[in-house]
């Protein structure tokens, strides 16, 4: 498991992205970074962590540097991206290792096995200085030891990426309809399916696609293209994720406030649902 731990300090935000391994009870601290709000709309200037994914062992995360220049004057900022090449990986032997692909940051990342997929950012400045995916930017496919086995460029923009052993699936917009894409791992073009404009968060097994549009829950067939629905949340889901014929995700229920600081208070669940694999 990976996960960024945030904390608001008085100079600056503190961010710790940390590895965990339930089953040995171990904790490892990947990445120590920081952001300092500077103000005049460059409150975004640091490290930020752009993509992170996982399977078994092998975990991948990518960092981009964000700074802000000045743009006319002392008072004015214009935030922008400064790709600086901090992309990592913790291997199946637990040492930290770096990777590097030659291209720009990652913007989205999915690992199974020994392979993994990366969907390339732009470096098109933003006044938040985050990097999005590229508008028909070429997806690779990597393997370890191997470098780039396949690349495919989809026309639009990639909203999610997921990867299975054979299969590597993207939701995809064109700016005028959201679909996933089904591609082998050569890179050839399996097929594709409309979905919600709604619908994020793509994760995958086998030959099973589960996504949300909204709160619910919808399972797609890598092989036929059925679209279905599976289950539908009581909260936005978070969290998404997948295991055979297993479907996980979590809810957050506000429950009241604190008392003196009138903030919010959460209660979450997890919610498990099954299906009938294909």
């Amino acid at each position: 498991m990976i996960y960024l731990e945030t904390v608001e300090g008085s100079a600056a935000t503190y961010l710790y992205l940390w590895a965990s391994w339930p089953a040995r009870r171990q904790v490892r601290l990947l990445e120590s970074l920081s952001r300092e709000p500077l103000g005049r709309g460059a409150d975004n200037v640091g490290w930020h962590v752009i993509a992170a994914a996982g399977a078994g062992s092998m975990l991948l995360y990518g960092l981009v540097d964000v700074g802000a220049t000045r743009c006319g004057g002392p008072e004015d900022f214009v935030v922008c991206s400064h790709f600086a090449p901090r992309q990592g990986w913790t291997g199946r032997v637990a040492r930290r290792q770096g990777v590097r692909w030659g291209g720009p940051p990652p913007a989205l990342l999915a690992v199974a096995g020994d392979r993994w997929v990366v969907v390339p950012a732009d470096r098109a400045e933003r006044e938040d200085g985050i990097p999005r995916p590229e508008f028909g930017g070429t997806v690779q496919i990597r393997r370890v030891g191997h470098g780039v086995t396949a690349s495919f460029a989809p026309a639009g923009v990639v909203q999610a990426v997921a990867l299975s052993s054979r299969v590597v699936a993207v939701l995809v917009d064109d700016g005028n309809q959201r679909r996933v894409e089904r591609y082998s791992i050569q890179g050839q073009l399996l097929g594709s399916t409309a979905v919600p404009d709604a619908a994020s968060d793509l994760v995958m097994e086998g030959d099973s696609i589960v996504y949300r549009a909204g709160v619910r829950i919808r399972h797609l067939s890598a092989a036929t293209g059925t679209d279905l629905p599976l289950a539908t949340a009581a909260r936005m889901p978070v969290g998404l994720s997948i295991d055979r014929s297993r479907v996980a995700w979590a809810e957050n229920f506000v429950v009241g406030r604190e008392r003196g600081s009138g903030r919010l208070k959460y209660r979450s669940r997890v919610r498990v649902v099954t299906f009938a694999a294909p």
